[in-house]
Parts: C-alpha cells; structure tokens; sequence
C-alpha cells in the first residue's frame, strides 16, 4: 500500500469519527432539551402545589385565599387586605420564577404560555387583582410579556 492509499483512508476514517460525534451530539441535544422541558414543568407544577398547600393551611389563610379568587361581599379589614397582598406577591413571584426561566430557555413557550395566561385569568378575577398588577411595576417585564398573549379561561376557580 502507498502513502497516497493510506492517506485516503485515514481521510475516511476521519470523516467517519466526525459523523459518529455528530451523530452522538444530537443525542446529546435531543436529551438536553427533554430534561429543560422537565425542569420547566416540574417548577410550575411544585410552585403551584405550594402556593395551593400553603394558602389553604390554616382557616385564616384560607379565608384569605377565598378573596384572591373572589371579590369579597364586605370590605375587607386593613390587616385583610395586607394577608391579602402577601398571598397575591408570593403567586405572583411564583409567576416571576417561570417568566425568568422562559426568558433563560429553561421553560418552553408552550408550558410558559399556559402559565402566564392562568395567571392573568386569575390576576383578573378579581378588582383586589387587576389593582395588584397595576400597582406592581417590579414586575412591568412580565406583565408586558403576559399582555402580548392572548387572553382566555383555561380553569375554573
């Protein structure tokens, strides 16, 4: 065999290590996207569960979380409305975290799209809510962001 031969296969074999690597890299993608999908939804999922677990943990939060989802029949008391306000900012930074992953990648925009548009319909139900958003600008980004999708119920409250 001359060095012409042998340089022509070690070109091949070259090639054929590049497209094996290549080969093994998409794997690789393939499975990194699966595993960001999976972060995504498990943070909106565990989020959710704990807002949801905590704000009905005791009969007095959950009477409060009662007016987050509805508009109360009487006027609600001064230390009320502060229950109130803190429930609302711990959903709403629960909202954020998923707002700040989507923006970094790591939430798709499918699973980004239901959370924040859930999350309007809520925001929405109520005069206490729509006022919270307007009052908030630390979260104008996101509220931006949410006032570009379309509005729709997705669940019953």
């Amino acid at each position: 065999m001359n060095w012409e031969a042998i340089g022509a296969l070690g070109e091949v074999l070259g090639a054929v290590s590049v497209l094996v690597t290549l080969l093994y890299l998409s794997r690789q993608i393939s499975a990194s996207n699966k595993a960001l999908d999976t972060t995504g939804a498990t943070a909106m999922m565990e989020g959710y569960n704990e807002f949801n677990t905590w704000s009905i943990s005791t009969e007095e939060l959950a009477q409060t979380s009662r007016h987050f989802y509805n508009d109360p029949e009487e006027t609600l008391s001064e230390f009320e409305q502060h229950k109130l306000s803190v429930m609302a900012r711990v959903f709403v930074n629960q909202i954020y975290k998923l707002f700040l992953l989507h923006k970094a990648g790591s939430m798709p925009d499918d699973q980004w799209e239901i959370a924040a548009t859930e999350a309007d319909q809520i925001l929405n139900l109520t005069e206490f809510g729509r006022t919270f958003r307007k009052e908030n600008a630390a979260f104008s980004q996101m509220w931006k962001e949410m006032d570009k999708l379309e509005s729709k119920d997705l669940s019953k409250f």
